[in-house]
C-alpha cells in the first residue's frame, strides 16, 4: 500500500469511520504525517457530503418536537414511570 494515500494516513491514525473523518478537526488531521491541507480539505468536503449536516436551529428542533406523537401503554402507571401521559 504506498504510505501518501490518504485512506492508508487516516487508518494509520487510528480513524476508520466516515465519522470518525467528521469528527476530527482539522487541525488533529493536518499533525498526521503526509497530510497536506489540499488532502484534509478535500476528506473534510467529501465526509460532510456523505453525512451531511447535523446541525439544527432551534426552530427545526421545535417543529420536530410538535409531531412527536404520545402513545399509551394503557396502564396509567406504567405511563407515569416511562415519562408518557
Amino acid at each position: 500500500m504506498d504510505c501518501s494515500d490518504p485512506y492508508f494516513l487516516i487508518q494509520s491514525a487510528a480513524i476508520n469511520t466516515v465519522s470518525g473523518v467528521n469528527m476530527t478537526t482539522r487541525r488533529q488531521m493536518l499533525k498526521i504525517k503526509g497530510m497536506s491541507e489540499a488532502k484534509v480539505e478535500k476528506i473534510k468536503e467529501a465526509a460532510h457530503k456523505i453525512l451531511g449536516s447535523s446541525f439544527s436551529t432551534g426552530f427545526e428542533v421545535q417543529d420536530k418536537r410538535k409531531r412527536v406523537l404520545v402513545i399509551s401503554t394503557g396502564s396509567k402507571s406504567v405511563d407515569a414511570v416511562l415519562g408518557g401521559m
